[in-house]
C-alpha cells in the first residue's frame, strides 16, 4: 500500500477528450478516479489490475478523514460507480462489490485472520459439488503468508490432489509440486488437470495464471473480492467443507513424481554449469539459510529465482517453511529494497538476510548511510553483481539496437569499494563455500558481493531450465 501521495489534478483530459477534474494516486497503483459525474468511472492506467483502484475509490472518504479529521466531506460524493479500461474504453459495470480492505490499516482490520466475506451473503461453508470430487484436480493456495496453511494441507489430503503454493516458501505437506514454475511448462497431456481449486489470493506467477485460464473448471474459495476468478464455476468468500477422503492417488503421484524428475534435472544442469550464476547462489541459500531466519528478496530475478528452484526435495529449513520471507514491489520494482530490508531486520529478532542485484543496490545506496544515533541492524546483504539489469536479457528486446545503453545499463563500478566508503563492512565472494561460511553469523551490516557470470549466460541458463519439463 501507498498510504500517502494523492494528487488533485485540475483539467484532467478524460478518455472522451473532455477536460474533467480527477483524483490520482501516485505510486504503484496507477489509476485516475473520475470525481465529477455520477455514476463514477475508474480509468485503469495499469495493465489488468482492477482491484486496487476500486479499493482507492471505496476508501477515499475514510482516507481523507484520516489525513484531515476536521475536513468536511460530502457524503454524496460517490454514490455509484462502474469500471472502464482506458485501453479498450469498454464499460464493464460491477455491482455488489465487496471492498472491505481499508487503504489505511485500522486496529479492527484483520485481513489475515478473515475466513469469509459476504460474496454469497452468508458465512456458512459450502460443499464442493460432488461432480468435481473424483476429477483430476490441482490446488493453488495463495496469500501473503498463506492464511489458510492448515486448511490447505487438510483439503489436499482429503481430495488427494497435488498443491502449488504461492509464495512458494510456505510448506503444506508432501502433496506439493516441486519446481512448479518449471513443472507447469510440461506439454504432457496426462498431467492436464480437469479442475483447479484456488484458495485465497492466487496468480503471482504467469504459469499459474495460465493454468487457471486454460482449465475448464475453476473452483475458488477464500476469494478476496468478486473480481477474483470471476468465471469460476463455484466461488465463495469462505472455505469449502473438507470432503470425505477421495481416491485420486494415481493422479496426485503423477504430478509429485514429475516434480521430482524436474528437480533432479535442474540440479544436474546447475552442477554442469560454470562459472557461478545467480541461480547457484539461490540454490545455496535455499539449502543453507539457518532455521528461523528471515530473508528479504528484491523484485525481478531475486524473487523469480527462488520460485524457479524451490522444491520439497531440498529438505532444508527454507523448503520446510522454517525461514520467513518478505519483499516489496515498489513503484518500478527495485526502489527501496535496501531500506526495506534494513527495516525488516530492525523489527524482527531473527538472523536476517537480503538478496538483491547490483542495480537494486545502487538504486537505494543511500540507505546504507544510517545516522549514528540510530540503531544499527544485524543483516547480511548478498548481492549478485552481473553489471546491469539481467531480466531484460530474457525479454524480446534483448537484441534491439543500443540494448546495453537502454536496458542493460552496465555501471562497471567497484561495488565493494563504493560500499566500504559508506563505512559498511563489504567484501567480494569468489566461491560458494565462502558464502556458506558467512551465513552463520549476522552481526551489524555486512555486504557480500558475488561476481556472477554474464547476463547473457544467465539468460541462456534460465531458458534451458524452463524448457526441461
Amino acid at each position: 500500500y501507498n498510504y500517502l501521495g494523492f494528487v488533485y489534478v485540475e483539467n484532467y483530459r478524460g478518455p472522451k477528450n473532455k477536460y474533467e477534474s480527477a483524483i490520482c494516486q501516485t505510486g504503484s497503483i496507477s489509476s485516475c478516479i473520475q470525481a465529477t459525474k455520477s455514476p463514477l468511472n475508474i480509468y485503469d492506467w495499469s495493465t489488468k489490475s482492477t482491484r486496487s483502484p476500486l479499493q482507492v475509490l471505496y476508501n477515499y472518504r475514510k482516507f481523507l478523514k484520516t489525513i484531515c479529521p476536521d475536513c468536511s466531506i460530502n457524503s454524496n460524493v460517490m454514490p455509484t460507480f462502474g469500471l472502464s479500461n482506458i485501453n479498450s474504453l469498454s464499460s464493464r459495470p460491477l455491482s455488489n462489490i465487496n471492498l472491505n480492505e481499508p487503504l489505511v490499516p485500522t486496529e479492527e482490520f484483520t485481513y489475515i485472520k478473515r475466513k469469509s466475506n459476504d460474496l454469497n451473503n452468508q458465512n456458512i461453508p459450502e460443499n464442493i459439488s460432488t461432480e468435481y470430487l473424483n476429477k483430476k484436480g490441482i490446488i493453488i493456495a495463495g496469500g501473503t503468508n498463506l492464511e489458510y496453511e492448515n486448511y490447505v494441507s487438510e483439503i489436499s489430503q482429503a481430495l488427494d490432489w497435488p498443491v502449488i503454493v504461492e509464495p512458494p516458501h510456505i510448506c503444506v505437506g508432501d502433496n506439493m509440486i516441486s519446481n512448479s514454475s518449471v513443472s507447469l511448462q510440461s506439454k504432457n497431456q496426462e498431467l492436464k488437470p480437469e479442475v483447479v481449486l484456488t484458495i485465497g489470493r492466487t496468480g503471482l506467477s504467469r504459469q499459474v495464471n495460465q493454468l487457471i485460464k486454460e482449465t475448464k473448471v475453476v473452483l475458488s474459495c477464500a476469494v478476496p473480492s468478486v473480481i477474483t476468478n470471476s468465471l469460476a464455476k463455484q466461488k465463495i468468500g469462505g472455505l469449502f467443507k473438507i470432503p470425505a477422503k477421495q481416491n485420486n492417488t494415481e493422479w496426485k503421484n503423477s504430478w509429485i513424481n514429475h516434480g521430482k524428475m524436474v528437480f533432479e534435472k535442474i540440479q544436474k544442469m546447475l552442477s554442469s554449469f560454470s562459472p557461478i550464476s545467480s541461480l547457484h547462489v539461490v540454490d545455496l541459500l535455499i539449502r543453507k539459510l539457518p532455521i528461523d531466519s528471515h530473508i528479504h528478496l528484491s523484485s525481478s530475478f531475486a524473487a523469480r529465482d527462488f520460485d524457479l528452484l524451490i522444491s520439497n526435495e531440498y529438505h532444508s529449513p527454507f523448503s520446510n517453511g522454517k525461514v520467513s520471507v518478505s519483499m516489496n514491489r515498489g513503484v518500478n520494482g527495485i526502489d527501496g529494497v535496501v531500506s526495506t530490508a534494513i527495516g525488516a531486520a530492525l523489527v524482527n529478532k531473527k538472523s536476517t538476510f537480503a538478496f538483491l542485484g547490483d542495480i537494486a543496490t545502487i538504486h537505494d545506496l543511500n540507505s546504507f548511510v544510517i545516522p549514528k544515533l540510530e540503531k544499527i541492524p544485524d543483516i547480511t546483504f548478498i548481492i549478485c553483481d552481473n553489471n546491469g539489469g539481467g531480466i531484460f536479457n530474457t525479454l524480446e528486446q534483448a537484441d534491439v539496437e543500443d540494448f546495453e545503453r537502454v536496458y542493460g545499463t552496465p555501471t562497471n563500478i567497484d561495488l565493494v569499494n563504493v560500499i566500504k566508503n559508506l563505512d559498511i563492512d563489504a567484501k567480494y565472494i569468489n566461491e560458494l563455500k565462502d558464502l556458506e561460511k558467512e551465513l552463520n553469523e549476522t552481526k551489524g551490516i555486512k555486504v557480500l558481493v558475488v561476481k556472477v557470470t554474464s547476463r547473457v549466460n544467465e539468460a541462456d541458463l534460465r531458458k534451458n531450465l524452463l524448457s526441461i519439463s
